[in-house]
């Protein structure tokens, strides 16, 4: 059984009164959760999402690498050929 208490608090000190709500939730494991399981999902949905991204993002990088230093093998042979070539005139 999952028990849902909501408490609402009033700041009145800052610039303007602002309400704060807080959900503690008790589900059947008697872990105390300060988000709303559904926002927990979202979160953890989340969080894997940004965890491909960064995967995503670290593999275009090597592919990039690779890419950069293959052009760096073409300068150079084009660069001795250029060489080769003006020595021949």
């Amino acid at each position: 059984m999952t028990r849902l208490l909501k408490f609402e608090h009033r700041d009145l000190t800052s610039a303007g009164p602002r309400s704060i709500s807080l959900v503690l939730v008790f589900p059947q494991n008697f872990k105390i959760r300060v988000l709303d399981p559904d926002l927990q999902e979202q979160s953890e949905d989340l969080k894997r999402d940004c965890t491909d991204f960064s995967e995503r993002v670290a593999s275009l990088s090597g592919i990039v690498k690779e890419y950069v230093e293959h052009l760096e093998l073409q300068r150079g042979r084009i660069d001795a050929e250029k060489m080769q070539a003006v020595g021949l005139r």
